[in-house]
């Protein structure tokens, strides 16, 4: 749990989905859907002009540069690799050799009550089909998600376009409440959710869309859809954490029923990065830097200042996934310090977008 929660200290930003039902949310979707479909493009062919880095080093100082990154990499896994050494012969298992297979067909429960679980399409940007994925949902561990899911559907994404819309906008609203950049933006009554309760009748929760990320990451790890749900679970982690964007903590009721529930970034954080690791299930990092690059187009066409920020924040979890908690697989070096060039472009350009940005999400919370 160490290396999720070190991206709670880290940094901030916000759904890059492929296709409209499993599109990036808001605006935004179509601009990163058109931007980039796929990043195989490599360091030698940018500096012929695909991209500008404004790069200031020589070439023998950006190799050096490489070099030393290398064996920082070698000694990491080096020392990674000792860990995982002793712990194996602790008799503990690593995440690697924990990971659990999920079942690709639901149960007969589930196909009475849920209709998309029979729904053979492979969505664009997943490796599994949304039986499938569905079928993973049902295998999470109701320590952490509440099962069935058929019964608790805003804790989901259940590929419906009603649902997505659901997802959407609690997604763009605490983009809103970020845009403020201060503390103590609480979240209005009128943006709570309810839930129908074990004793049948509603009751009020914050909206669930932390967990329904959790499980579509959980559900399909290597796909560079559900890495995107990775990377808006923790933009919408770090939200909350640095604009103090809240809800109430879980409080149950005689019957059991969920009075309020919690939705404060610490306690979404930790329960979530458990789900995670109980799952055994890391990012990996070339799907990582194709978030990153897809929100680095759309960043740099986007004129609503607002959705600027968006990919900005997006861009800077993704970079902190790979730079800081050393998830690289997939990667080299030059990658690594391609993508770090860019960010610390970005980064320059703060100024230009962030008034306009508080702005623009200050008008659309009055809506």
């Amino acid at each position: 749990m160490k290396k999720y929660l070190m991206m709670l200290a880290a940094a901030m930003m916000l759904l890059a989905m492929p296709t409209d039902s499993y599109a990036q949310f808001g605006k935004l979707k179509n601009a990163v859907k058109g931007a980039v479909k796929s990043n195989t493009t490599t360091t030698t062919q940018k500096k012929n002009g695909a991209d500008e880095f404004n790069r200031s080093d020589s070439e023998a100082e950006q190799r050096k540069k490489w070099a030393e990154m290398d064996a920082k990499k070698a000694a990491w896994e080096k020392e990674k690799a000792a860990k995982d050494a002793a712990l194996a012969k602790s008799g503990t298992t690593t995440a690697t050799s924990k990971k659990k297979e999920l079942p690709t067909e639901p149960s007969a429960a589930a196909k009475a009550n849920d209709p998309k679980a029979t729904d053979e399409t492979i969505p664009e940007g997943f490796t599994k089909s949304i039986k499938a994925l569905h079928a993973a949902y049902e295998a999470l561990p109701a320590e952490y998600f509440h099962q069935p899911y058929y019964e608790y559907a805003k804790f989901y994404f259940m590929d419906t376009p009603e649902n997505q819309a659901y997802h959407e906008k609690a997604y763009n609203r605490v983009c809103q409440y970020r845009s403020q950049h201060t503390s103590g933006d609480c979240i209005k009554n009128s943006d709570y959710d309810y839930i129908k309760g074990n004793s049948g009748r509603m009751i009020g929760i914050g909206v669930p869309t932390a967990f329904a990320l959790t499980a579509r990451f959980i559900a399909d790890p290597n796909s560079l859809a559900g890495t995107a749900a990775y990377v808006d679970l923790w933009t919408w982690i770090e939200a909350q954490r640095t604009s103090s964007v809240h809800y109430c903590k879980e409080v149950r009721d005689k019957d059991g029923d969920v009075i309020a529930y919690a939705n404060s970034s610490g306690e979404d954080a930790t329960k979530m990065t458990n789900a995670i690791e109980a799952m055994g299930i890391e990012p990996h990092g070339n799907l990582l830097l194709q978030v990153f690059d897809q929100n680095y187009a759309a960043f740099k066409t986007e004129k609503s200042a607002l959705n600027k920020e968006i990919c900005y924040r997006r861009m800077e979890m993704a970079y902190e996934a790979i730079v800081r908690n050393h998830y690289t697989d997939g990667l080299t070096t030059e990658q690594i310090e391609d993508m770090s060039i860019r960010w610390k472009n970005v980064m320059r350009k703060i100024a230009t977008f962030w008034d306009a940005s508080k702005a623009e999400g200050a008008k659309l919370l009055k809506q």
